[in-house]
């Protein structure tokens, strides 16, 4: 969740710039590019889940495992690698994208609808 973070905060600064209106491409890819933080930052945790305990530790705790996402940091901390809340944050990323989609949708009816030469609503 903490990968994924950083490219929340861009797009959601990114799309309070633009006034709350996003391309179907920007709802696509923002979500896409957080999924791709998240994965890099768990990179070093990856050979443990096809057993390679060798490999895990050969890559998780080494210093230069901070470059995904101060991943040996997080580990380090028990505070922070403890914390439960992980799957309400990550409910919470879901509620934003979505009330983001949502809203989008929303926009483009309310355009679409009173565009001329649009069909009265029944």
């Amino acid at each position: 969740m903490l990968g994924a973070a950083l490219p929340l905060l861009v797009s959601a600064l990114w799309y309070w710039r633009r006034g709350g209106r996003a391309s179907v491409r920007f709802l696509l890819v923002a979500p896409a590019v957080m999924v791709a933080s998240g994965l890099w930052a768990i990179v070093p945790d990856m050979p443990r889940a096809w057993g390679d305990v060798q490999l895990y530790h050969a890559l998780h705790y080494k210093p230069w495992a901070n470059i995904f996402w101060a991943h040996q940091w997080i580990d380090f901390t028990p505070s922070v690698d403890e914390w439960t809340g992980y799957p309400l944050v990550f409910l919470g990323f879901c509620g934003v994208i979505l009330a983001a989609v949502l809203h989008e949708l929303r926009m483009s009816e309310d355009e679409a609808a009173s565009a001329p030469g649009a069909a009265p609503e029944a």
